[in-house]
């Protein structure tokens, strides 16, 4: 379960850690709660995504940062200033630290959202993804783009279809993305951006 790489910039640190392959972290310090909560999965897997977000979190806070959780389990980060966001998919582990409000997430570009597409697409977002190079990969980058922004707005009731649009873009290996979030009479206008690692999309959002 290897680190793949901890990007640092004036704004935030993006780690992103493989959970490709078997085993645990075993010579990982943990706290007693982060050890019992840790004894309590019963899934492997679960176990393994624990661990690398631990790990990423180790390194890129030089082992002083801990994760705690709201009510709402929205996680919060002590001993380290910033803010945290953190996602996974199967293969991957995306962790975002930052001064101001973040959300990050990661999506196997192999799967397939287009049955769930009219879901969390507006009719504008169904058009012009249907006119992309790549339909079914600007429909993953969206989603995956949505999520970002629903982790970082914290409103648990926000609706993907009716309060984000994401505005058209290009596909390519790396890229930026413009998009809106409406809560109420509010709209706040977002920049997000994005690349690809592993066969995963990885979206981030700071603002």
């Amino acid at each position: 379960m290897p680190i793949l790489r901890i990007i640092e910039n004036p704004r935030y640190r993006l780690g992103l850690y493989s959970l490709a392959g078997a085993g645990t972290t075993e010579s990982l310090p943990l706290e007693d709660n982060d050890r019992q909560l840790f004894d309590s999965f019963t899934s492997d897997r679960r176990k393994r995504e624990f661990l690398a977000v631990r790990s990423l979190l180790f390194q890129m806070t030089s082992g002083s940062g801990r994760i705690v959780y709201e009510d709402a389990q929205k996680p919060l980060l002590e001993g380290f200033p910033g803010k945290i966001s953190i996602s996974h998919s199967a293969s991957m582990v995306a962790v975002m630290i930052s001064d101001m409000v973040c959300g990050i997430d990661v999506e196997e570009t192999s799967r397939n959202v287009d049955r769930i597409a009219s879901r969390f697409l507006c009719q504008e977002e169904l058009d012009w993804t249907a006119l992309s190079d790549d339909p079914a990969m600007a429909r993953i980058v969206c989603w995956s783009a949505k999520e970002a922004i629903f982790k970082w707005a914290g409103i648990s009731d926000t609706d993907f279809r009716r309060d984000m649009q994401i505005m058209p873009f290009p596909i390519a290996d790396q890229g930026s993305i413009s998009a809106i979030h409406r809560s109420g009479d509010h709209i706040s206008r977002l920049a997000l951006y994005y690349f690809f690692e592993l066969n995963n999309a990885v979206v981030w959002c700071v603002e």
